[in-house]
């Protein structure tokens, strides 16, 4: 088996095609990681969160890194890396974007009845839309060695 490095084109063609990583944060020395769904659009990574503690996080501290990968055996893998800053976005206009973008791929996410629309009053059933820029994105692939 040969270890590669995936140059930046192959690197964002394989997010491209994936839509669950893991989301690594910080706050006040602790890191915090959880499995988020996204679509990556341009050169940004587009996703959704409810109220809670990755929020809290990256509103403190919007330096974020997404992992992706995929595994098919120990000889057969690939993962790519991406850093970058996280922005709520909070405008109409930008989560109605956000919701078209993420809405291609609703199998996967959407809760029933949950779509942008007027805030409720206890805003607590409102998901928060967020990107995240590309700013350096690597990677590593698995080859198999030929004999």
């Amino acid at each position: 088996m040969h270890i590669e490095i995936m140059n930046e084109a192959d690197c964002l063609a394989f997010i491209r095609g994936e839509r669950t990583g893991r989301l690594a944060c910080s706050s006040n020395n602790r890191p915090y990681v959880v499995p988020v769904h996204y679509v990556c659009s341009g050169s940004s990574i587009i996703s959704f969160s409810m109220p809670g503690q990755k929020l809290e996080f990256m509103r403190v501290n919007p330096n974020v890194c997404l992992e992706v990968d995929s595994v098919n055996s120990a000889r057969s893998w690939k993962c790519v890396v991406v850093q970058g800053v996280f922005v709520e976005l909070t405008t109409t206009e930008d989560k109605q974007d956000a919701w078209e973008v993420l809405q291609k791929y609703n199998d996967w996410w959407e809760v029933g009845s949950q779509h942008v629309r007027p805030e409720q009053q206890d805003g607590t059933r409102e998901p928060i839309f967020f990107s995240i820029s590309i700013d350096l994105i690597t990677g590593r692939r698995s080859r198999s060695a030929e004999a």
